[in-house]
This record gives structure tokens, C-alpha cells and sequence, in this order.
């Protein structure tokens, strides 16, 4: 979804500017008292990208804790069938269901949502409660990956970012199309 957004400077408390943005044809301006325009400026784009994701991957981090409530839910509620000593298998039951819970909170917490956002000045990397930026004039190159590295992204198809001091990976659901606005703003931001 594209968003436009002005990053134009505020005036200085001594100055003499009215607080009043004005929108002509796209562009943005401060206007003075006396309605002098001082600074033109024109909207950002920031455009946002989510994560693809791979099927498996999530059958894995949504089954597995799934798995283990339903154990411990057929634990608790199948105490009679089993004769299992009712105290200790409702234990076992509880805690189950408890574990399971608390797993699949924090893969939420630590997966969705998953996305990438290109700002004004740098890449915007969000995986759950992760957060990160790569600045455009940090990065050096972009290549297509296939990697199982742990990443902020939920597919194994995605795009390395190679960077000054290491490189980052992320996973566009549109690659190629990602591959080219990153590299727009990369090639603006020099």
C-alpha cells in the first residue's frame, strides 16, 4: 500500500512561520506570515512489502505447539479411558496445554506481523517484535537466496542484502519487484 508522507524540517521556535503545510500538485511547502514560500518539498512514497511464506514453515512453528495442546486436552479429559491416576495425568494435562500455549504466543510475538517497509531513509525490518533498519547507503548489493539462516522472514526464497559489515536476509512475497524499488532508492540515496 502506498502512503504518501512529508519528512519536510519544522521551523524554529524564533522564527516567523506559520505551522500551516499546503498541498498543490503533489507538493508540499512551509509558507511564511507574509505567505512567502520557504522550502517546497515532494511526498515520500513508503511502500511496504509483507513477508511470503512457506507452507511448511508454517504447518511446523502453527502444528507442533497445536499438537501439544491436544495432547494435553486428551490427556485431561481422557483420564477414565486410560486409568491413569486422575491427580497426577490432570497434571500432566495442564501443563501440556500450558507449554503449547505459551510456545505458540512468543512464535506470534517473534513472527507476525512480518514485513518490509521502504522509508525515507533506510529499509524497515519487522518480525513480530523485532525490529531493525538497514540504511540505503549501507548497502553495497542485492542477490536472490535460498537459504535456511535465521532471518526475519517466514520463506526460504529471499533476497540478501549485502551490507558494509555483513548482510541481512530478508523474504519479499515479489522478489523481483522489491529487488527493483530497494535498488531505486539505494541508486537516490547514493
Amino acid at each position: 500500500m502506498d502512503q504518501p508522507l512529508t519528512r519536510l524540517p519544522s521551523p524554529s521556535s524564533g522564527s516567523r512561520v506559520r505551522n500551516i503545510w499546503s498541498q498543490i500538485e503533489g507538493r508540499l511547502f512551509w509558507l511564511s506570515q507574509s505567505g512567502e514560500l520557504l522550502t517546497v518539498g515532494v511526498p515520500i512514497v513508503v511502500k511496504t512489502y509483507k513477508s511470503a511464506v512457506d507452507l511448511w514453515l508454517a504447518a511446523i512453528l502453527i502444528g507442533l505447539p497445536l499438537a501439544v495442546i491436544v495432547t494435553g486436552v486428551s490427556i485431561t479429559l481422557g483420564l477414565d479411558y486410560l486409568h491413569w491416576h486422575e491427580d497426577l495425568g490432570r497434571y500432566a494435562g495442564f501443563f501440556l496445554i500450558g507449554i503449547g500455549a505459551v510456545t505458540e504466543t512468543l512464535i506470534g510475538a517473534f513472527t507476525l506481523p512480518c514485513r518490509y517497509t521502504l522509508e525515507e531513509t533506510g529499509l524497515h525490518i519487522q518480525c513480530g517484535i523485532l525490529k531493525s533498519v538497514v540504511i540505503y547507503r549501507d548497502i553495497r548489493r542485492l542477490e536472490l537466496s535460498c537459504s535456511l539462516w535465521a532471518a526475519p522472514a517466514l520463506s526460504v526464497n529471499r533476497v540478501k542484502i549485502i551490507l558494509d559489515d555483513g548482510f541481512q536476509l530478508i523474504s519479499p512475497k515479489n522478489r523481483p519487484e522489491f529487488i527493483q524499488a530497494l535498488q531505486a532508492r539505494i541508486d537516490q540515496h547514493g
